[in-house]
C-alpha cells in the first residue's frame, strides 16, 4: 500500500545518493555549507537537464523541489527561487525578445544562478506598494534602477556571495516621463565571477541556524538597466520614447500578473515540507521501534509500546498522510491548467500551503523530540527539517496573512447546505467528515455575518471578522485534506481507514468545545475521545510497518544512523573508532 506517493524521478535521482557530493559534512562553517549547497545544486541541474523542460512540467518540478528539500535544505531554496521563480517568471514575460530569450538560456544552462528580488526591508506582503524605481531615460534607452532610502533594500535575496554568477529578475517601480506606471519586474545582473557589480551593494545578513541560504540586504545605487531587460511580455510595453503601452490596464493587475510564479513556488515550497514530514515520520518510527526503555513489569519495552509515544508519531503519521493527499489534489489542479491555474486553484493551493506548512512544522518538530537527543543531531536529519519548517511557514506568503485574505475570498463563495448538528458514531468515516464540513461551514456563515454592515470603517469590519475568517480556513484546509485521504480509503484497505479515524478523532478532540457547545457531540463522548483515541493507536501499531512503508521516503533518506534496522551499530560505527580501547588496568 502505497498512499503518500513517491515523487517520480526516483531513477534520475538515485544516482545522487552514491555521489560523495551528497554525503553528510560535520563541522562546515555557514559559508563552506553554502558553497557546498551551490556545489549540490549544479550537480542536480546535471542530473535533471534543461532547467526550462522542468519549469514546463509541474510534477517532475516539484519532485524535483522534494527529492533536494529531503536531501539538503538550503539547496531546496536555491533550487526553488532559481526554477520556480527566477527562470519561470522569466519564461512567463519574457516574449519573443532575443535578449531575454539569452538570459533565459543563462539560468537554462545555468551558466548564471537565478534570484528574485520582490520584498523590500519595509515591504513584504504589500510588495504592490515598494518603493525601489527603474526610472526611464529615453535619450540613452536605459533604466536607472535605484533604491532610494533604507526602507526600500531588497531584502533577503541570497546575493551574499558575491563571485557566484547571479541573474535577477527585480521588481521596482517603472518611471517615465514622470509617471508612474506600477510595479514591473526587469532582469539585472547581480555579479559575476568578479564580483557585484557596478551600483550594487549586498551586506549579509545574520545566521540562521540550520539554514545556510546567503541571504543579504541589497541595494541599488543608480544601475544602469537597458530597455531591452525589461520584462514586459503580456504586462506591457514601453516604446523607445519612453509611452507606455499596457495589455493589462491596471497596475495591480500588472503586478499581481508579475508576482505569478509565488504561486508554483508556493506549491513547490508545500510538496517539499510534506516529503520532510515523511521523512521526519519514517525516522522517527523506525527508532522508536528499535530505542529500549523501561516499562512496569518489563524489563524493558520499545519506546514506541508507549501509548503517549503512539499518540504522538502515529498522530504525525495521519497527519503526514492527509496533508500529501491534500497537496496531491492541489498539484493535480494545477498540472491540469496548462493556461495557468484559475482563481479557485490558486486558493485551494493557499489553503493547502497553509494548513501543509502549520502541519509539516508540528510533525517535524515532534518527530524531532520523540527522538530524544538523537534528535538534535544534523547527521539524523530530523533537525534540519526543523530550520525548513520554520521559513516555510512564512516563505511564498506569510501563513496569517495568506489566510486571511485567502478565506477572505472563500467567506463569499457558495459552501455546502446548512449544517444541522447531531451527535453520532465518532468511529464511522463518514460522520467525522460530517462533523469536519460541519465546523467549516458554520465558521464561514459566522465570518461572512462580520463583514456585512459597520459604521462605514472598512478595516474595523475587516477586523471584526478577521479571527472567524482565520478559524474557518484552518477548517477548510483540515476538512479538505480529510476529505481527499477519505476518497483514498475507499479505493484502498483498512490500514489506512483505521489512520484517518486517528486524524479526525485528534481534530474533533482539538476543537472538543466548540463541538459540544454547537450539539455535534455529547459530553459523553467529550470525555471519551482520550480512549477512542488510545484504543484507534492500539489498532494502529499493528499496521505501523506498513503505513511507513507507505510514506515512501527513498532509501537514501533513511541511511542516517537511527533509520536503520540497528542504530545502535550505525552509531557506533561512526563514532567509536575515534574513542581509545578501554584499559586493562581499569576495573
Amino acid at each position: 500500500m502505497t498512499v503518500a506517493t513517491s515523487p517520480p524521478l526516483a531513477g534520475e535521482l538515485a544516482d545522487l545518493a552514491r555521489d560523495s557530493l551528497f554525503a553528510y559534512r560535520d563541522g562546515l562553517s555557514a559559508e563552506q555549507s553554502c558553497r557546498l549547497s551551490y556545489a549540490r545544486l549544479r550537480r542536480i541541474h546535471e542530473q535533471l537537464g534543461s532547467a526550462v523542460a522542468t519549469v514546463r512540467d509541474p510534477r517532475r518540478l516539484t519532485a524535483a523541489m522534494q527529492w533536494s528539500a529531503m536531501l539538503d535544505e538550503t539547496t531546496f531554496a536555491l533550487l526553488n527561487i532559481h526554477y520556480s521563480l527566477a527562470l519561470g517568471t522569466m519564461l512567463d514575460h519574457a516574449g519573443d525578445s532575443p535578449v531575454l530569450a539569452s538570459f533565459v538560456a543563462e539560468l537554462d544552462d545555468m551558466t548564471s544562478v537565478g534570484l528574485f528580488m520582490a520584498t523590500e526591508l519595509a515591504y513584504g506582503n504589500n510588495a504592490v506598494n515598494l518603493r525601489t524605481t527603474a526610472v526611464y531615460d529615453p535619450e540613452t534607452r536605459e533604466f536607472d534602477l535605484h533604491s532610494p532610502d533604507v526602507s526600500a533594500y531588497k531584502y533577503m535575496p541570497n546575493a551574499g556571495l558575491a563571485d557566484v554568477p547571479k541573474l535577477a529578475v527585480v521588481l521596482a517601480r517603472l518611471i517615465s516621463h514622470g509617471t508612474d506606471h506600477g510595479v514591473m519586474p526587469f532582469v539585472v545582473r547581480i555579479s559575476d565571477a568578479n564580483g557585484l557589480r557596478p551600483g550594487i551593494e549586498a551586506v549579509p545578513l545574520g545566521d540562521k541556524p540550520g539554514f545556510a541560504l546567503d541571504n543579504a540586504l541589497t541595494r541599488f545605487r543608480h544601475v544602469r538597466v537597458p530597455l531591452a531587460n525589461m520584462l514586459g511580455g503580456g504586462l506591457g510595453q514601453l516604446a523607445e520614447d519612453g509611452t507606455f503601452h499596457p495589455v493589462l490596464r491596471s497596475p495591480r493587475e500588472r503586478f499581481t500578473a508579475a508576482m505569478g510564479r509565488v504561486t508554483t513556488g508556493r506549491l513547490c515550497l508545500t510538496t517539499a515540507m510534506l516529503a520532510c514530514a515523511r521523512a521526519s515520520c519514517a525516522i522517527a518510527i523506525r527508532y522508536a521501534r528499535q530505542r529500549q526503555t523501561f516499562a512496569p513489569g518489563a524489563r524493558q519495552v520499545a519506546v514506541l509500546a508507549y501509548r503517549s509515544h503512539q499518540r504522538a508519531l502515529f498522530g504525525a503519521l495521519a497527519a503526514t498522510y492527509a496533508m500529501t493527499a491534500l497537496a496531491d489534489r492541489a498539484l493535480d489542479a494545477y498540472a491540469d491548467s496548462p493556461e495557468g491555474p484559475t482563481a479557485a486553484t490558486g486558493h485551494l493551493i493557499s489553503v493547502t500551503k497553509v494548513a501543509s506548512t502549520w502541519a509539516a512544522s508540528e510533525i517535524i518538530h515532534n518527530a524531532r523530540e520523540r527522538c530524544g537527543a538523537q534528535g538534535m543531531f544534523r547527521e539524523n536529519r530530523i533537525a534540519g527539517y526543523v530550520g525548513l519548517a520554520q521559513g516555510a511557514v512564512t516563505a511564498e506568503g506569510d501563513n496569517l496573512v495568506l489566510l486571511s485574505l485567502t478565506a477572505g475570498a472563500l467567506v463569499g463563495g457558495t459552501g455546502a447546505p446548512a449544517w444541522t448538528p447531531r451527535p453520532g458514531d465518532l468511529a464511522d468515516l463518514g460522520h467525522l467528515l460530517n462533523l469536519l464540513r460541519g465546523r467549516e461551514e458554520t465558521l464561514r456563515a459566522q465570518a461572512r455575518s462580520r463583514l456585512v454592515g459597520g459604521d462605514g470603517d472598512s478595516f474595523a469590519t475587516w477586523n471584526r471578522g478577521l479571527t472567524t475568517m482565520l478559524s474557518f480556513g484552518q477548517a477548510a484546509g483540515v476538512r479538505l485534506a480529510f476529505e481527499e485521504l477519505y476518497r483514498r480509503c475507499r479505493e484502498t484497505d483498512g490500514a489506512l481507514s483505521r489512520l484517518l479515524c486517528l486524524y479526525g478523532l485528534l481534530e474533533i478532540d482539538r476543537n472538543g468545545g466548540w463541538y459540544l457547545a454547537h450539539g455535534a457531540v455529547t459530553a459523553d463522548q467529550v470525555r471519551e475521545l482520550p480512549d477512542l483515541i488510545d484504543a484507534q493507536c492500539e489498532r494502529i501499531s499493528h499496521d505501523v510497518d506498513e503505513l511507513v512503508d507507505g510514506l515512501a521516503v527513498p532509501d537514501l533518506v533513511l541511511r542516517v544512523p537511527i533509520g536503520g534496522d540497528d542504530y545502535l551499530a550505525a552509531f557506533a560505527g561512526r563514532h567509536t573508532t575515534a574513542l581509545p580501547e578501554p584499559s586493562a588496568d581499569l576495573p
